[in-house]
């Protein structure tokens, strides 16, 4: 009795491993792993859900980074090859950090590439976000932003002042 209860469960077992060797495979369902991320084709073309500076925004530092997301893994490649500014800037010295779906974009170390007071746009063509499947993204991505009318540093100044002055006139000092 105990032989035939052992050769049960063996035999129960060995299907059960055999059963799981056949899951998977190479079929259009099977993910694309990318780093540690997995993902399916969803047959979406992938988007920008987030981008630092934000479109329109006004008084971006002269030194500041640039953040972008996306809704999900792209070519990141084709991306730095395709990403441009103008005025033109010459991108050797900046760094690409990619962090899952997030690129961060950091100006040359110890520079200060934008010019004071100026409106700058990042163009981002169509063609250059593309996908783990080939899919690009719906239309070009356009960022127009406009830097500090002064340096950071002088900014600081001025806000120390006019509360100092402040304070001053109100008594509070």
């Amino acid at each position: 009795m105990k032989k035939m209860a052992l050769l049960h469960t063996a035999l129960v077992l060995s299907l059960f491993v055999v059963g799981l060797m056949g899951c998977g495979g190479d079929s259009e369902e099977s993910a694309k792993i990318t780093g540690a991320e997995t993902s399916v084709d969803n047959n979406k073309d992938p988007e920008i859900v987030y981008s630092f500076p934000s479109d329109g925004q006004q008084d971006i530092a002269h030194n500041e980074k640039i953040v972008i997301k996306f809704s999900e893994a792209i070519d990141q490649d084709n991306f730095w090859k395709s990403f441009h500014f103008t005025p033109v800037m010459y991108l050797t010295g900046w760094i690409p950090n990619w962090s899952g779906k997030t690129v961060t974009i950091n100006p040359p170390i110890a520079t200060q590439p934008f010019d004071l007071n100026t409106e700058y746009t990042i163009v981002i063509p169509r063609s250059g976000v593309v996908d783990l499947y080939g899919h690009s993204m719906a239309s070009d991505y356009i960022i127009t932003f406009k830097t500090l009318r002064y340096p950071v540093e002088q900014v600081k100044v001025i806000m120390l002042l006019y509360f100092l002055s402040f304070k001053f006139h109100t008594g509070l000092a």
